[in-house]
């Protein structure tokens, strides 16, 4: 039997497949680049764009105004520079360009601080509201922790002799320490060392491992995770200091509701109140308590950091502090009164913060949906969108000689107005001078709706923590060994190797 081969018919298949690939390539390859609008800044070398882009934005700015893009290891980042630009982002809601979600994408939250904190946030109206009133009663409770941490930590003795002091861990300690008083009021666990080193160690480990797993596929992040992070070790730990404490506090709101005899009226129990019924366990309430450490520890403690070295560098301005807050407390006292009154302080610290902020971008923002900026740029559905700090505080049109620190920079009359009402050097007098003010120059605590939350709390525990130390030791440089932290990538890392020397005052 014959056996016919129609060829043609075995061809055709194969031309018309390799046809339909050949024309897939050339569409993919003439596919639009959603980012195609936003230029790249400095050079269009793949590898020295990166050089280029972070140059730019750790350095005093070359473009004034626009809209850019940096290239990172784990996608575009893009850049808003220059006041329009960063007005227009503070004005916009969530539903446009998300706070929450570039948080949630950029530490991969869902496998770091867990996907619960981002669905439901309860976090954020406790510290925007309550929390923030209750700073005059906490006051004296903190004050008491900052002495005791301090008198644990520094010399105790008058004399000649100096201490040197690792900078960065007494700031951890003294923050995590006298932030956890008002978050849960059983001094057996807010001074317990181990629980204070999983609080303080979570948010690093978290942002750490989070940039990590944005490598990785997202069908692989729940294995990778625990591998690269200590988030579950994290879990683990906090369950042992405070599994016990939210028991009881469970079993007498089940039992009394809401209000019950000699209840703890702290964030935990806040916390109990406000949660929904699902998620009153001991899981969520403990991922509650590490979520709101994280937040609180690293940029209050990095803050002080700050503010340590910049007295120790510029002793000059030791003294007028101590004047001022000598007069301020004999008129009204230790209180969060008298820490509203303290323009200097305030002054010198913004100052301190403008020239060491915690990161070199700020405001990060998720774009929700496809976003057509003022000026016609087109931003793609789910590109990060940020704002560069350094670049913006080092500006000489926003501050004047902005390299030059000058302490008292905030407290200075003002002398005219632009166009909306603000300085002309943007420092000045009344709101203008508050630590805790937001505006589209000075960039400590973001922007708009979405600025931080627990920005009274942290500025008066800064303010409260400097001025203790001012007026009980004394501060200086080790000439052996000058701060040395850097930034890395985008944050700002202090050397374990920074110190400080510290010794008691003398009191008149």
């Amino acid at each position: 039997m014959a056996l016919n081969l129609d060829l043609e018919s075995y061809l055709t298949p194969i031309k018309l497949a390799t046809a339909a690939l050949v024309v897939s390539a050339i569409a993919l390859t003439r596919r639009r680049d959603p980012y195609e609008d936003i230029p790249t800044v400095g050079s269009s070398n793949p590898i020295w764009s990166y050089i280029d882009g972070f140059r730019f934005l750790s350095a005093a700015p070359h473009q004034k105004e626009g809209i850019f893009r940096i290239p990172t290891p784990i996608g575009w980042i893009v850049v808003l520079a220059g006041t329009k630009h960063i007005d227009e982002l503070r004005t916009k809601r969530g539903e446009e360009l998300s706070a929450s979600a570039a948080m949630r994408q950029v530490t991969s939250g869902d496998y770091t601080f867990g996907a619960e904190i981002f669905d439901k946030p309860y976090n954020v109206p406790l510290v925007r509201t309550k929390l923030t009133r209750y700073i005059g009663a906490f006051f004296d409770n903190t004050r008491d922790e900052v002495m005791l941490t301090c008198d644990e930590l520094l010399p105790s003795e008058t004399d000649s002799n100096w201490k040197a002091v690792s900078t960065h861990s007494v700031c951890q300690l003294i923050t995590g320490r006298a932030a956890n008083r008002s978050y849960i009021t059983d001094p057996s666990i807010y001074r317990d060392p181990g629980y204070l080193r999983v609080m303080m160690s979570f948010a690093k480990s978290a942002i750490q491992g989070g940039t990590i797993l944005r490598f990785f596929p997202d069908f692989v992040k729940p294995i990778i995770a625990p591998i690269v992070t200590n988030v579950p070790a994290s879990i683990n730990t906090a369950t042992r200091y405070l599994s016990k404490t939210i028991e009881s506090r469970m079993k007498n709101y089940e039992k009394y509701g809401s209000d019950y005899p000699e209840k703890e009226d702290d964030m935990l129990s806040w916390f109990i109140d406000l949660v929904d019924q699902e998620d009153r366990n001991l899981r969520h309430l403990i991922m509650c308590i590490l979520h709101v450490n994280a937040a609180a520890i690293n940029t209050t403690s990095m803050s002080m950091y700050a503010a340590l070295n910049a007295l120790a560098s510029h002793p000059e301005y030791i003294e007028p502090l101590r004047e001022e807050i000598q007069s301020v407390v004999a008129d009204y006292g230790w209180s969060k009164v008298s820490m509203g009154r303290m323009q200097k302080l305030d002054s010198f610290l913004m100052e301190a913060m403008r020239f060491c902020p915690p990161t070199v971008l700020t405001s990060p923002r998720l774009a929700m949906v496809d976003y057509v900026f003022s000026n016609g740029i087109r931003l793609p559905k789910d590109a990060l969108v940020a704002v560069p700090t350094i670049a913006r505080h080092m500006d000489d049109e926003v501050f004047p000689n902005a390299k030059t620190f000058d302490g008292f920079r905030f407290c200075k009359p003002q002398s005219a107005t632009d166009d909306r009402g603000d300085s002309v050097n943007r420092a000045g007098t009344s709101a203008s001078s508050k630590l805790t003010t937001l505006s589209s120059d000075y960039l400590l605590f973001g922007l708009g709706e979405h600025a931080c939350p627990g920005r009274f709390f942290a500025a008066n525990l800064i303010k409260l923590t400097i001025s203790h130390m001012l007026m009980t030791y004394d501060i200086k440089l080790d000439p052996t060994c000058p701060p040395s932290g850097r930034y890395v990538t985008a944050d700002f890392q202090p050397s374990p190797k920074d110190v400080l020397l510290f010794r008691k005052k003398e009191t008149v």
